[in-house]
């Protein structure tokens, strides 16, 4: 399918869908268009993205320029993984939504149809989400969701269901999974090191390593900061 300026995102029976629906029928071999809703800050991207839809309301090109800078302002503020996943960690530790959780993404148009059978956690995620989306990304979050609503259907039945996607550790839980448990991360890099290092730097490397554990020390939480670092 190619681009088209006229499609739309609507309701169907109350429920949010994400369709592409005509007026008139379809002949065979007829080309079939939507609206990508793709983005951009370039003025020169956007000149060079012609469309020839010949829709009535053709806009003369398939992206949408964005007020220069934008991508910028979302940049500029903290965007790292663990930027991220903080949030995430928080909405999933609190499994809950709050009536400002609706009230946010009611007014940027995300409502009850699409947050419909969603996880507490997902809507509560969406929100934070929401204040950091511009203009024409509001879309592409609004499509995620429900894409994501539903492979939780087709894989535990009711996405309410879903587990939750980050789980805050104890000290010793972290302990076992760096260096301790089955499987660690200290294991699995022994294991790839080994057939690369002879038989006495190896156990100068196990060592080394094996200094750093903090399972031996009273107050874990503390040792396993400084061992981290």
């Amino acid at each position: 399918m190619l681009h088209f300026d006229g499609s739309r995102v609507t309701v169907v029976d109350g429920v949010y869908q994400i369709i592409v629906h005509t007026v008139r029928p379809i002949g065979f071999g007829e080309e079939i268009t939507f609206d990508y809703n793709s983005v951009t800050e370039s003025k020169e991207e956007y000149e060079a993205s012609v469309c020839l839809c010949g829709s009535q309301v053709y806009r003369g090109s398939y992206l949408n320029l964005t007020g220069e800078g934008a991508y910028h302002k979302v940049l500029k503020e903290p965007h790292g993984m663990l930027d991220r996943h903080q949030p995430m960690l928080e909405a999933c530790q609190l499994n809950c939504t709050s009536e400002e959780d609706y009230i946010d993404l009611g007014r940027v148009g995300l409502g009850a149809c699409l947050l419909a059978g969603l996880p507490d956690w997902l809507i509560s995620y969406s929100a934070w989400l929401a204040e950091s989306v511009y203009n024409q990304r509001l879309h592409n979050l609004a499509v995620t969701l429900d894409k994501v609503r539903y492979v939780m259907r087709f894989v535990f039945g009711d996405p309410k269901k879903a587990p939750l996607q980050l789980e805050m550790l104890t000290p010793e839980e972290v302990v076992s999974f760096l260096w301790k448990g089955e499987g660690s991360l200290v294991e699995e890099l022994l294991q790839c090191v080994a057939p690369h290092m002879d038989k006495d730097s190896l156990n100068d490397f196990k060592f080394k390593i094996q200094a750093h554990d903090p399972s031996s020390f009273d107050d874990l939480l503390r040792e396993l900061r400084k061992s981290l670092l």
